[in-house]
């Protein structure tokens, strides 16, 4: 523990920050990525399972390292970026099911309950990355006196 509280605070809130932008950029580079080369596959459930468990290991590695080297507040920063990557699930499914049916003038192959359900998926899978690590790191097994 440092003798400087700023410090201390400073280094959190910095470690948070930096968790959370680490935690919410593979969604949307994978997906804006992903449109270029096939911009079909959203459009389909195989599609969407490879987007999604792609998100989902690059995320979750990014979590799991980052919660158990910054304790609490690689943890929080973690889960904040998963919060947000639900957000973005939501209205990048929504727009993907919404230019769908303008451009094909056909639905996506999966039901218009996946788009709230993906986000939910990825905010439980996020909660289980972000703090269940946390709970396995060896600074919080200090006995006080």
């Amino acid at each position: 523990m440092a003798n400087d509280a700023d410090k201390e605070f400073l280094g959190g809130c910095l470690f948070v920050a930096i968790a959370s932008i680490a935690v919410i950029l593979p969604p949307i580079v994978i997906c804006l990525l992903d449109q270029k080369e096939a911009p079909m596959r959203v459009y389909t459930s195989d599609g969407l399972r490879l987007l999604f468990g792609w998100s989902v290991a690059a995320s979750g590695v990014f979590g799991i390292v980052l919660s158990r080297l910054g304790g609490l507040a690689g943890s929080f920063g973690s889960f904040g970026g998963f919060l947000c990557g639900a957000a973005y699930w939501f209205m990048h499914l929504q727009q993907m099911v919404a230019r769908s049916i303008a451009q094909n003038g056909t639905p996506t192959e999966y039901p218009d309950s996946t788009i709230w359900l993906v986000p939910v998926a990825w905010t439980l899978i996020g909660f289980i990355v972000s703090f269940v690590p946390m709970f396995k790191n060896p600074r919080l097994k200090h006995k006080d006196s």
